[in-house]
C-alpha cells in the first residue's frame, strides 16, 4: 500500500501532467500579419502565449498598429460545456490586441442536450465591447439551432447564415459574409456573397474547410477564409501532424494553420474547447489574431 503523503504527492503529479499534456488548460494566442504582396508572417507576441508571458499592450508604431488594416480576432470550438480554459485569459489578450471585429466560426455547443449557457454568456461579455461576428457548426444545429441564433441575436452577436453585410473596419470597405455549416451540405456561398460590392474586400467565415467551400472561395477569389471544425486534430504527432479530422480522415492535409486558396488564404483555427475524446496531445487550444491588411 502506498503511504497517503506519497499517494497524493502521485495524484497530484498525475492530475498536473494530465493537464499539461493530455488535456491542456493554458491557452496558446498567435498572431499574424497578412499583408499585400505576401504570406502570413508571425506578429508580436500578445498576451498569454505559449510560454506564459504576461498580456502586454501593443505599443503605438508596431507593425501590428499600422493604418490601413483590420484587427481580427479568430475564436472557434468552444463546445460548451466541455472547455477548460480560464475567461480571463481570453479577455486579456483581446484587450491587449484591441480587435476591429471578433469572428467565431461555429460549435459554441457541444450539442446532445448539453447546456451552452457558459459560452452564451463569452458571447455576450464580448460583444458588450467589440463587433461579433457569429457562423454555425454542426454541434451548434444538434444543440438546436433555431433557439440558439435567436439566443445569440438576443445578446448582441450577428450571426450570418449564408449572408452577408457591408462594414467599414479600420477605415477600410470590408464584406462580411458568412456561410451555414459545410460540414453538413448547409453552406450557400452565392447566397452569402449577394450584394457583395466590388471594391470592397471580402472576408468570409466558415465552420468546416471542406472541398466543396474551398474550391468556390478559389473561383471566387476571396482573400481571405477563417474556419474551425479540425481542432487541430486534437491528437498530433512530431513531423507527422493530426492523425484525424472529421471529414478529411487519417493524416489530413488542412488540419491547422494557414493555406493558399488560388489568390488568398484560408486560415484553420486549433479551437478553444476539447469536446471528445477529450484529449488534445501536442495541440494547446487557441486564440488568432490576425492584422489583415487586404490587397494580397
Amino acid at each position: 500500500m502506498i503511504p497517503g503523503p506519497l499517494a497524493g504527492t502521485l495524484l497530484a503529479g498525475l492530475w498536473l501532467a494530465w493537464t499539461a499534456a493530455i488535456e491542456p488548460r493554458w491557452l496558446c494566442v498567435r498572431t499574424y500579419w497578412l499583408g499585400p504582396g505576401a504570406g502570413p508572417r508571425p506578429g508580436p507576441p500578445v498576451g498569454e502565449g505559449t510560454e506564459g508571458p504576461p498580456p502586454a499592450r501593443l505599443p503605438e508604431g508596431s507593425p501590428v498598429r499600422g493604418r490601413g488594416s483590420v484587427r481580427i480576432a479568430h475564436l472557434t470550438d468552444l463546445h460548451a460545456p466541455v472547455y477548460r480554459i480560464d475567461e480571463s485569459r481570453i479577455l486579456s489578450s483581446l484587450s491587449a490586441w484591441e480587435p476591429h471585429l471578433i469572428a467565431f466560426t461555429g460549435d459554441l455547443a457541444e450539442g446532445g442536450g448539453l447546456p451552452y449557457d457558459a459560452g452564451l454568456r463569452l458571447l455576450a461579455r464580448l460583444a458588450a465591447r467589440w463587433p461579433v461576428y457569429f457562423v454555425p457548426g454542426n454541434h451548434d444545429h444538434l444543440a438546436g439551432w433555431q433557439t440558439m441564433e435567436q439566443r445569440l441575436r438576443e445578446a448582441g452577436v450577428r450571426v450570418l447564415v449564408n449572408e452577408g453585410e457591408c462594414a467599414t473596419v479600420g477605415g477600410l470597405p470590408l464584406f462580411i459574409a458568412g456561410v451555414d455549416d459545410p460540414h453538413t451540405g448547409r453552406d450557400r456561398l452565392d447566397e452569402a456573397l449577394a450584394g457583395a460590392p466590388s471594391a470592397a474586400a471580402i472576408l468570409l467565415l466558415a465552420h468546416a474547410p471542406s472541398q466543396r467551400l474551398r474550391r468556390l472561395a478559389v473561383e471566387r477569389r476571396i482573400p481571405l477564409v477563417l474556419v474551425g471544425h479540425t481542432h487541430g486534430g486534437q491528437v498530433r504527432l512530431p513531423a507527422v501532424g493530426a492523425l484525424w479530422v472529421p471529414g478529411q480522415g487519417w493524416f489530413p492535409h488542412y488540419d491547422r494553420g494557414w493555406f493558399r486558396l488560388g489568390d488568398g488564404y484560408l486560415f484553420v483555427n486549433s479551437g478553444l474547447g476539447t469536446p471528445k475524446p477529450w484529449i488534445r496531445w501536442l495541440c494547446p487550444p487557441e486564440v488568432v489574431l490576425i492584422q489583415w491588411e487586404p490587397g494580397g
